[in-house]
């Protein structure tokens, strides 16, 4: 008896003390959350996770996670994709936006492991002028034994042949 007690107190207790939420406002909350720019798919989604038990969705929860994404996240073409999909689960959402980011994450490591030398050091090369040897077709210090000259596929304004930039123009 003591044990039913206790337990008609503390529930009584808690429904008298406890705020109501405002679960109108919660859902307004909830369905503006969209993917900043700054945020990582998982923040995003975690962002959503966090607001939805506050909103009372009830057997519509994962499919209110699942519109969030699909409509909330920055990427626009992926967003589409998303919404055109009429057999799209919370799951397979989910899956969908980590993967696309996981994908852009890789294609700019990428991106910037194979360029990033090479932008270096044209930007930190001196041009070639009366001082210094620098690479014949660019100006620069440039790695044209590797086949890395800046200038090797470009066409030069002065002349219109291929391999060296105006300024390195030997025609007068």
């Amino acid at each position: 008896m003591r044990k039913s007690n206790y337990i008609v107190v503390v529930t009584r207790f808690n429904t008298y003390f406890n705020v109501r939420t405002n679960v109108i406002y919660e859902r307004a909350v909830f369905n503006r959350i969209n993917q900043n720019d700054s945020d990582s798919v998982d923040d995003f989604i975690t962002r959503l996770y966090s607001q939805v038990d506050k909103c009372r969705y009830g057997n519509l929860r994962d499919e209110m996670i699942r519109d969030r994404i699909a409509v909330g996240i920055k990427d626009k073409s992926l967003s589409e994709k998303l919404q055109l999909d009429s057999e799209l689960t919370l799951e397979r959402a989910v899956t969908q936006v980590r993967n696309a980011e996981l994908v852009k994450l890789q294609q700019k490591d990428l991106q910037e492991s194979h360029h990033p030398k090479i932008v270096e050091r044209v930007q930190s090369r001196p041009r070639n002028n009366s001082n210094s040897k620098g690479c014949p077709a660019c100006g620069y210090w440039c790695l044209k034994n590797q086949h890395r000259c800046p200038a090797a596929s470009a066409r030069c304004y002065q002349c219109g042949k291929f391999g060296h930039f105006r300024r390195m123009c030997n025609v007068s």
